[in-house]
C-alpha cells in the first residue's frame, strides 16, 4: 500500500492474524491488512478499487444493499481454497451506511484460530454490538494483550495523538498482569493534547482472562460532568466483581481454601464459611457465586443478627442467600433453613453460611441445630486468620495499595521490602479488614508524587503505644488462640496413642467422623508430620 494513502490505523490492521478489510458504501477498498493483501488477483495498490474487482465473488454489494450482516459465509480464493467469511455493515453515530467490514480464514485455519480467538461469529456479533454501545473511543486486547478491535473515535483519535500506541499497549498489559481495573488520567505528550483519561477492565469469562477493553475520555472535566451512560454501568459492574483471581496466595492454608472454594463453585450445594472475623468470608463467598452458574443470578446478603424477613426463602428462585453470623438464628429460623435447604437444587438456588463462632459448642448448648449443622458441614471451607498467612503479607498489601488508589486520589504503585517485613511482624487482631484500614490510613501520609509506600508512612503519635500494645499481647494471647492450640494439640495426642487410626481417634474424642475431620483439616493435622516431628 502507498505509504501517502496509508490510514493511521493501519498498525492495528496488521495484528489481525485473519483476512481483514474495509469499504465504502460504494464497495471501495479503504483499509485491507497483508493477509488480504497477499491473496488479491490485483498486484497493484488496490486501495480504493472496487473489492469485487480484486476479490471477485466476494460479493459485499449484498451487504451494503440489504444492510445487514452475513456471519457464515463462504468466500473461494483464487486457489480453489475456501475461506469462511463474515461480512457486516458498518453505520456511523446517524445510523447512516458508511461501508462494510469482511473479516475471514481459511478453512484449515480456523480450527487453530479457535483455541487463540474467540468463536468467528461471536466475534462479528461482539464487535457489532460494542459499537452500538459505546459513544467513547474504545479498544479491545485478546488475551495477550494484542489490540484486535478500535472503533471509529479512537481511529481518529490515534490520528490525532502520537503517543495513543504506546499507552494503549501499556494500559492492556497492566490490566491483563494485574487482572484489576485501570482508572486514571494521563498527561499529554505535547502541551498542544490535552489530557487522556483511561479506563479499563479485564473481560473474564469463567475465570479465565479473555482480553480487556480500554475506554478513553480526552476531557476528564467532561466525563465528570456528564451522566454516566450504560457503557460505564458495565464497567463499573466488571470491576466490582469478586474472583478468585483475587484471592491469590502464597501460602498453603489460603490456597488449601481457594481450591475448596473452586469446586463450591462448580455445584449448587450449601456451603459453610468459617473463620475468624476479618478474614474476607464475605468476599470469598462472592467470588463463589461469580464463578459458579448463578453468576448472572441474585446475590443477597442476610445478616442473621437481624430479623429475616418471612419472604426471603419464598422469593428466591435462583441465585445465592448469603446467610451471616449463621449461629445467631433462632430454633424457628433454623427450622426455615432447614426446609429451603431441602429444595434448594431443585430450585436452582444456593445457600452460602458464614460464621465465626464455634458452631460445634453450640450445638453442645442446644443452641444450634445438629440437623442443620449436619447438611452444612458438607462442604466446609476455613478462611486462615492472617497470622497465619504471613507468606501473603507482599500480595495482600500491594492489592489494597492497588483498590486504595483511585478512592483516595495516590499513584502508589507497591510497597517496599522493608514495610513488608514491618507488616509481617505487626498483630492484626481483624485480620486483612484491619490490614486494609491501616494500609489506607498510612497513603494518606504519602504525598501525591510518591509511588512506594515505606515505613515512615506508618509512623504516628500513637506508634510507641501500639508498640507497648503488641508487646503485651504477644506476652498475653487471646483465649481463643490459647484454646485452639490445646484442642489441637489434645487431637494430636489421641491420634497418636490410636495408632493414627482416626475412626478409633473420633470415639475416643467423643465426636463425629465428620467434625473430626474437619478439625483436623484446619489445624492440619497428619500421620506423616507427625512421625516426622517424632522423628
Amino acid at each position: 500500500m502507498d505509504k501517502r494513502q496509508t490510514p493511521p490505523y493501519q498498525w492495528l490492521l496488521e495484528q489481525f492474524p485473519v483476512f481483514f478489510l474495509t469499504a465504502d458504501e460504494q464497495g471501495r477498498i479503504q483499509a485491507a491488512n497483508k493477509e488480504a493483501v497477499e491473496i488479491a488477483i490485483s498486484k497493484n495498490d488496490i486501495f480504493g478499487m472496487k473489492a469485487e474487482d480484486v476479490f471477485p465473488g466476494i460479493h459485499l454489494e449484498e451487504v451494503l444493499r440489504s444492510r445487514r450482516g452475513d456471519w457464515n459465509g463462504r468466500f473461494r480464493m483464487g486457489d480453489g481454497e475456501d475461506m469462511i467469511m463474515a461480512k457486516l455493515p458498518l453505520f456511523d453515530g446517524e445510523e447512516k451506511l458508511t461501508g462494510v467490514a469482511a473479516i475471514g480464514a481459511k478453512v484449515r485455519e480456523v480450527i487453530r484460530l479457535a483455541e487463540k480467538h474467540a468463536d468467528l461469529n461471536d466475534l462479528t456479533v461482539l464487535m457489532e454490538g460494542i459499537l452500538n454501545v459505546f459513544a467513547e473511543p474504545f479498544s479491545i486486547a485478546d488475551h495477550q494483550g494484542r489490540t484486535w478491535y478500535a472503533n471509529d473515535s479512537c481511529l481518529q483519535l490515534l490520528g490525532q495523538r502520537s503517543d495513543l500506541p504506546e499507552l494503549e499497549n501499556a494500559v492492556h498489559k497492566q490490566v491483563q498482569q494485574t487482572r484489576r481495573a485501570v482508572n486514571r488520567c494521563f498527561a499529554a505528550e505535547t502541551g498542544h493534547h490535552g489530557d487522556l483519561h483511561v479506563r479499563a477492565v479485564p473481560l473474564m469469562l469463567d475465570g479465565k482472562l479473555k482480553g480487556s477493553i480500554a475506554v478513553y475520555e480526552e476531557d476528564k472535566d467532561r466525563v465528570l460532568e456528564q451522566e454516566l451512560s450504560a457503557s460505564k454501568q458495565l464497567v463499573r459492574k466488571l470491576e466490582g466483581m469478586r474472583l478468585f483471581v483475587d484471592f491469590s496466595a502464597q501460602s498453603d492454608t489460603m490456597q488449601l481454601a481457594v481450591d475448596h472454594g473452586k469446586l463450591a463453585a462448580r455445584t449448587l450445594q450449601p456451603v459453610l464459611l468459617r473463620g475468624e472475623e476479618g478474614t474476607g468470608k464475605r468476599h470469598f463467598a462472592e467470588a463463589i457465586h461469580n464463578e459458579s452458574e448463578l453468576r448472572f443470578q441474585p446475590f443477597i446478603i442476610q445478616d442473621c443478627r437481624e430479623k429475616i424477613p418471612d419472604h426471603l426463602f419464598r422469593t428466591v428462585s435462583k441465585g445465592t442467600i448469603v446467610l451471616e453470623h449463621i449461629e445467631s438464628l433462632n430454633k424457628s429460623a433454623q427450622q426455615k433453613v432447614l426446609e429451603f435447604l431441602e429444595q434448594e437444587e431443585k430450585r436452582g438456588s444456593r445457600i452460602i453460611c458464614i460464621t465465626s463462632a464455634n458452631l460445634e459448642q453450640a450445638i453442645s448448648d442446644h443452641d444450634f441445630s445438629r440437623e442443620l449443622y449436619a447438611i452444612l458441614s458438607r462442604m466446609t471451607i476455613y478462611l486462615p486468620p492472617l497470622r497465619s498467612r504471613k507468606a501473603d503479607m507482599e500480595i495482600l498489601v500491594n492489592r489494597f495499595i492497588y483498590d486504595s488508589n483511585n478512592e483516595l486520589g495516590r499513584y502508589v504503585q507497591s510497597a517496599t521490602k522493608e514495610t513488608v517485613e514491618m507488616l509481617k511482624k505487626r498483630t492484626f487482631l481483624k485480620n486483612i479488614a484491619e490490614l486494609k484500614v491501616f494500609i489506607q490510613t498510612a497513603m494518606l501520609r504519602t504525598d501525591p508524587e510518591e509511588v512506594y509506600l515505606k515505613p515512615s508512612h506508618f509512623e504516628s503519635s500513637n506508634t510507641s503505644e501500639r508498640v507497648k500494645e503488641e508487646e503485651e499481647l504477644e506476652n498475653h494471647r487471646p483465649l481463643q488462640d490459647a484454646l485452639e492450640d490445646f484442642e489441637k494439640r489434645y487431637i494430636q495426642d489421641i491420634y497418636r496413642k490410636s495408632g493414627y487410626n482416626k475412626t478409633k481417634t473420633a470415639d475416643m474424642l467423643k465426636i463425629s467422623i465428620r467434625n473430626l475431620y474437619y478439625k483436623m483439616e484446619k489445624y492440619h493435622i497428619d500421620k506423616t508430620s507427625m512421625q516426622n516431628n517424632a522423628e
